[in-house]
Parts: structure tokens; sequence; C-alpha cells
């Protein structure tokens, strides 16, 4: 972590910047992640915990992430220990219409396998506390085309980047339908299409619009309002 009498390198187009000298660039590089949906500033060290950023900023079912407030206390066996989990995750209300919390420790598969034990106990504690822990590898994280799509709505993501006419035109198609895709925007003029995928990205990044992550995004990709508005 930064030492505090330094000022952060602030990441604001959000791509991680490397070290040819690192030994290891999946650890060795850290920065700040601009969070759009919180205006906030989250660190990272990283590339692995980059990605979790990017995939989980993007997906339309994140309201919000943030850093972790509290640890988790759990017993080992022998001796009481502390875990902090790295990242808060907002996600959309459940079944039960409230909002769910999960707090978020990302690491690789490796060292997964090495704190097996110690994760095991540690989930066991945190469900007894009524807390949601989970643990991120790059099998979770780096998935295709998941991971480019959630990229390529961070691209778009700034404030400013997309007339309001072309968003509030968007607006319109989607409180008065349920889904649509960006060439049914195109075959009704709403937009032409460049501008169609700009501004629907755009509204994916902000947690307004909701779209398939699991393929790659082209124009049947399917939109829709998010599931909180």
């Amino acid at each position: 972590m930064p030492s505090a009498i330094h000022v952060p390198r602030v990441v604001v187009d959000n791509r991680p910047h490397l070290s040819d000298s690192s030994h290891d660039r999946r650890l060795a590089h850290h920065g700040y992640f601009y969070s759009w949906k919180r205006d906030e500033l989250l660190p990272y060290r990283g590339t692995l915990a980059f990605d979790f950023l990017v995939s989980t900023e993007a997906n339309p079912e994140v309201l919000s992430i943030g850093k972790s407030r509290r640890p988790i206390h759990w017993w080992d066996g022998a001796k009481w220990c502390a875990q902090q989990a790295r990242y808060a995750v907002t996600l959309c209300a459940g079944a039960d219409g409230a909002a769910r919390l999960v707090e978020a420790l990302v690491m690789t598969s490796v060292e997964k396998k090495k704190r097996s034990e110690d994760l095991r106990r540690l989930k066991i504690e945190a469900r007894q506390q009524g807390r949601s822990f989970q643990v991120f590898t790059e099998k979770e994280i780096r998935v295709e085309p998941g991971l480019t799509n959630c990229k390529l709505i961070l691209d778009r993501a700034r404030r400013g980047a997309v007339p309001d006419e072309d968003l509030n035109l968007i607006r319109q198609v989607a409180y008065g339908t349920q889904t649509f895709s960006l060439n049914e925007l195109v075959q009704i003029g709403v937009l032409p299409y460049a501008r169609a995928y700009t501004a629907a990205l755009n509204m994916v990044a902000s947690g307004e619009l909701d779209i398939e992550l699991d393929r790659v995004i082209d124009g049947d990709s399917r939109l829709g309002r998010a599931c909180h508005e």
C-alpha cells in the first residue's frame, strides 16, 4: 500500500500500468481503481484484484463496491484470528426485497488451495455472524467473454462522454419496453449504431441498464432496465 506521505497514483482511465521489471505481474503492481457507481477510489494490489474490480463494477447486478470495514474473527483450532475482507459488494435486492452484501477476498487459486482449511473455518464463522464471505480467484474473475465485455462497458463509463439527448432517447425506449437490442434501436430510427452502442454501454456502466455478459456484446445483445430501476 502507498505510504501516507506519498500521493497515490489515480487510475482515472482504469487501465493498470505494469512495470517491465515486475517478477509476478498478477501481484506486483498496485494503484487506485475509480468506481463510477460510487464516485470513489478503491485501492487494489495486483492485476487479479484489478480485474475483479472491473468485472464487479460493470456487473448490472452490483449496486456498488466499497472497502470492507469490519474484520471477521474466527477460531483456527488453537487461537482466535481476524481476517479483513478486501471489498464489500452490494448486490441488487433478492427475493426478500433486501439488498445483499458480499464481503470479498481476492487471491490466486494456488493461494486459496494452501489456505483451504482456514477459509473453510472463516466462512463458517462469517455465516454464523449472518455475513456473506466469498473468495474470488482467477477461475471466477477471468471468465470470457464476460471480462472483455466488462472492459468494453467501463471504457464508456465517463460522465459527459455521451450527449444527454442520446441518453434520453434510449431511456424512452427502456421505459416503454421490457428488453431491446442495439440493432432494434437502429431499426426504429432511435440512433445510429455507433451512438446507440456508446450510449447504451454508458448507461450499463452507470447501473441504469442491464445487459447480457455471458455472450460477446454485439447488436443482438439484449438490454433492459437494471434490477434496481
